[in-house]
Order: structure tokens, then sequence, then C-alpha cells
């Protein structure tokens, strides 16, 4: 079997793992709005073995295997932001030693990592499924090519899937914020809303609820897995089209 061979079957191995381990993922995120914190393992070791047989700089591989290790850590600890805080300046270091590409996507996968600090906007299991697509897919591949052309260009794959989760989210957070109907009197959160306990008892997993100034309030919490999930399945259609 020759090099290019073992190359296309492990690419298609490592985009299998991936749209699996993203449907389940959001599936259980919309059914529950919890996800495995180990569901993302074999696209992280999935991840190894790609950089490997791609030749990454070695800065990468490194990097990106000690940040899959350390999503594991409590966000809501000084050691988590540290870390994170870490990785960014390495990777501004590695942009200008290693060179910029590989730099770049570190970087990316960085403020990716410490956007999960305290688990404000993505919850751990989001930021392990973002960040380990990210290091899975190092070059612009898809199920149809390669894209060599691309691959070192100014867009790396990671601010691709990064722009497509970005937008998914935000059109989820609109569908939340329309859905709570725009109700200001319990403060700032934005997906709050009048407590409903009909909607509570359909959906007990899609809400959390709370009281302020006696008035009882629920919040909803949106699944982003699926946002992640359709950003991903973007950057397949993407890269094959251009």
């Amino acid at each position: 079997m020759s090099s290019l061979n073992f190359l296309e079957i492990i690419r298609y191995a490592v985009i299998a793992i991936a749209i699996a381990s993203l449907a389940y993922g959001s599936y259980s995120d919309l059914r529950t709005r919890t996800v495995s914190s180990f569901l993302f393992v074999p696209l992280m070791v999935a991840g190894i073995v790609v950089n490997i047989q791609l030749d990454s700089a070695i800065f990468f591989l490194i990097a990106g295997a000690i940040m899959m290790f350390l999503s594991f850590l409590r966000a809501d600890t000084w050691a988590y932001l540290l870390t994170g805080i870490a990785l960014f300046a390495a990777s501004l270091v590695a942009m200008e030693i290693s060179g910029f590409y590989y730099g770049y996507e570190m970087l990316i996968m960085s403020v990716v990592y410490l956007i999960g600090f305290q688990e404000r906007l993505f919850g751990s299991g989001d930021i392990k499924a973002i960040v380990s697509v990210m290091y899975a897919f190092p070059l612009a591949y898809s199920i149809i090519q390669v894209r060599p052309d691309i691959v070192y260009g100014i867009v790396p794959p990671a601010l691709i899937i990064l722009v497509g989760i970005s937008i998914f989210s935000l059109a989820w957070a609109v569908y939340g914020i329309i859905l709570t109907g725009g109700d200001r009197k319990f403060g700032t959160g934005l997906f709050r809303m009048k407590y409903d306990s009909d909607l509570v008892r359909r959906k007990p997993n899609a809400f959390s609820t709370g009281e302020k100034n006696g008035v009882r309030y629920m919040t909803y919490r949106v699944p982003f897995m699926i946002p992640i999930f359709l950003g991903f399945l973007a950057y397949l259609a993407i890269v094959a089209i251009l």
C-alpha cells in the first residue's frame, strides 16, 4: 500500500471520527444539555496520528497534544487560565521561530481554549470539541481532496472552522433571544424569560431556573454543540468547493 493511499485512509478515518463524535455530541447536547468529557478522546488521538503522518511542525504536534490534555482541567481554576495564557504566548513565539502557519493555528486554538475559562460561553465539552477538531485538521482537507494551495495561506483551517462555528452559534443565540421574548426585567441575562412551568416540564433540560426579587425565571441553555457540528460541516463543504 502506497504512502498516499495510507494518508487517504487516515484522512477518511479522521473525518468519520469527527463527524460521528460531533453528531453524537450534538444529539446528547440537544437532549440533555450535557456532553461527556471523554467523547472526543478518539478524535484527540486521531489528531496526534494525523499530525505525525503529515509531518506537522513539532511545536504544533506537541503543544496541541498538551492542550488536549489540559482541556480536562477544571475550567474555573487559575491553572486553566495560566496554562491557556502560556500556550497563547508560546504560539506568538512560534509564529516567529517555527513558522507563521502552525503558530497561527495554535494561536487560534489557544484563544478558543481561553474562551473556555469558567465556562461562561462554551462548556468544557464544547471546548474539547473545537480544539480537537482544529488539531485533527491542521491542513485544509475534506472528503474530496487536500488543498495544498490554500494550506499555507493566511486562512488556515482553524480560522475557517472558527468562523463557521461563530456564525452558526450567533444564529442559534439569536433564536434563544427570540424565544425568551426579550424580557429584560430579570437582569442582564440574554436568554432569561418568565418562568413557564409547562415549558420546563416539557423540556426540563433546555432551561435552567432561578429567582430574582421574589420572581422566578428560567434561562434558555443554548446547545452549542450543534453550531459546532454545523460549523465543521461547513468547513468540509468550503474546502471541497474552493
